[in-house]
């Protein structure tokens, strides 16, 4: 039934327009618990359901819907499993205004990716011309992560993270284009350690070449995230791209990265392929993407899937996603046997009643995602796990171009859970506070499941100098949980400082700490990133 119901709204649509819009960059400034906040230094033009990307590669990710809009920034919910930090480069499409269109007519345009932009991501075929200049760029970052605490049980360490990011488009006639990401990263008191283990502590995330048959056609080797069907995670083997009409179409032959340190692993073989249609009916627009896969371990059938992604704004004020996984394979007695089986899914839906109110919905029954590199703490981690999954329901008022609020409520029921959990949230925030200029965040979420009780509250704010050239911020946060086997309250008092200055346009520079106070121990964070880009 599910397969012939995404088959079915695969194959149920539209002759395809286009329409012509242009790139603006902004950046992430802040994340509560609902929402994250991007600047833009102008919103002309960006609309409630509208979706800001990331750069991955050398692709374009949607990462964040937009909700709601003041004078200066936006504010949404989080579309993706992709980490996505604060600081981190974000990047928008509006309209281009031409003699012929009006501001009416531009008000009720959708958000349409525009192929003269994005060569992969939300394009109706591959489309970067051969005849481009070659172009390259590319970043290099050091970060210091230092964790400071009274407690015997913890030791205080730091860690050094560096970051290499570059990319080469359109050589050798436009033929040719290459991209690499990687980490390296380890903790001061043990570098002898890993001195003697180098590649341990190195992580390529990317690493790839690209051969151009022709406008249409591309071939991908080396490790590679394909972000048609980036669910799978990267890709070590080759990809063959394609793209015709309204239809795009691509083949994989690799294995998939190791588990336990994210290196090559042969015996991780994997094939698939998928297909898939993008359209323009009236001002929105829809893209259907169904995908197949077969994955070994030690060169035995590990897994078979196929997996579903639909995302349309056809309906006015509407915007859905939708993404699911679902098995073909299980083992019974040690024996594969063919039954379907759902192993992820989740939907989301958003309804603007006006331009100040819109409300939103989700059912999210995805797996856990597993981390590599982070920095959370055990609240944050707690937090997060019980907030994701599940369904979840929120609604946005724009009371003026200056202030919203906002809340939402979560509900989850699994098998393991004797009882639901449940959990509530608000938000108020201000683009610009009289007098002071400065914008500021306040949330507040409350929690009961199963296991844990607990509530957070959050204060943020933020003011930028120099046109934006260096930005402070200052925040608190009331973290307060307990479990339900304890007798035990934990509670947290979290304060925490940035700031950060763009030199020039190559380089950048933020500092930042978090103290965390609770009845007997402290701690602190320390964080610091010196950036530049080629």
């Amino acid at each position: 039934m599910v397969l012939f119901i995404g088959l079915f709204i695969f194959f149920s649509v539209s002759s395809a327009q286009t329409t012509s819009r242009e790139e603006r960059k902004g950046v992430i400034t802040f994340r509560s618990s609902q929402n994250y906040y991007v600047k833009f230094d102008d919103v002309t033009g960006i609309k409630q359901g509208d979706t800001i990307f990331i750069k991955r590669n050398d692709s374009l990710l949607p990462v964040i819907r937009v909700q709601f809009l003041s004078s200066r920034s936006c504010a949404g919910e989080l579309i993706t499993t992709e980490t996505v930090k604060e600081g981190e480069e974000v990047f928008v499409f509006v309209p281009v205004v031409t003699e012929h269109q009006t501001s009416d007519t531009l008000s009720n345009q959708q958000s349409i990716i525009p192929k003269e932009n994005i060569a992969e991501s939300k394009s109706n075929v591959l489309v970067s011309p051969l005849n481009k200049p070659a172009h390259f760029s590319g970043r290099f970052s050091v970060q210091s992560y230092s964790t400071l605490s009274n407690e015997e049980r913890r030791h205080n360490y730091q860690r050094w993270r560096y970051v290499v990011a570059f990319d080469g488009q359109h050589l050798a006639g436009g033929k040719i284009s290459f991209s690499h990401y990687s980490t390296f990263s380890y903790r001061a008191n043990e570098w002898a350690k890993t001195k003697s283990n180098i590649g341990g502590a190195v992580r390529v995330y990317d690493a790839s070449l690209k051969y151009k048959l022709n406008s249409f056609t591309e071939i991908v080797a080396g490790r590679n995230i394909n972000q048609k069907v980036s669910n799978i995670s990267a890709i070590d083997g080759v990809q063959l791209k394609t793209g015709w009409s309204n239809y795009f179409a691509g083949a994989i032959i690799g294995a998939r990265p190791n588990i336990n340190d994210y290196g090559i692993n042969l015996k991780l073989f994997e094939t698939g392929g998928y297909v898939g249609r993008n359209d323009s009916m009236g001002n929105g627009a829809m893209e259907n993407t169904f995908a197949l896969f077969h994955q070994t371990n030690n060169f035995k059938t590990d897994r078979q899937f196929f997996y579903l992604q639909h995302s349309n704004s056809v309906v006015a004020r509407t915007n859905i996603f939708f993404s699911t996984e679902v098995d073909m394979l299980q083992l019974k007695n040690s024996v594969p046997q063919q039954k379907l089986s759902l192993t992820n899914f989740y939907l989301l839906g958003r309804y603007s009643l006006s331009e100040r109110l819109s409300l939103n919905a989700s059912l999210d029954a995805r797996r856990n995602v597993v981390y590599y590199e982070t920095f959370k703490n055990t609240a944050d981690s707690l937090f997060d796990r019980e907030l994701r999954q599940g369904m979840k329901f929120s609604a946005s008022y724009r009371l003026d171009d200056n202030i919203i609020v906002g809340g939402n409520y979560g509900l989850r029921f699994q098998k393991r859970d004797a009882t639901p959990s449940r959990n509530t949230g608000t938000s108020l925030s201000f683009s610009s506070l009289p007098l002071v200029h400065l914008s500021s965040v306040l949330t507040f979420t409350s929690l009961r499941s199963t296991y844990i009780r607990g509530s957070d509250g959050n204060v943020h704010f933020t003011k930028s100098f120099f046109d934006g050239m260096a930005t402070t911020a200052i925040g608190y946060r009331f973290t307060s949980y307990q479990f339900i086997q304890s007798s035990e309250k934990i509670i947290q008092h979290t304060l925490s400082s940035e700031i950060s200055f763009r030199i020039a346009s190559s380089y950048s520079l933020s500092l930042s700490y978090e103290g965390v106070l609770e009845r007997e121990n402290r701690s602190g964070r320390i964080f610091a990133d010196f950036g530049m880009r080629f």
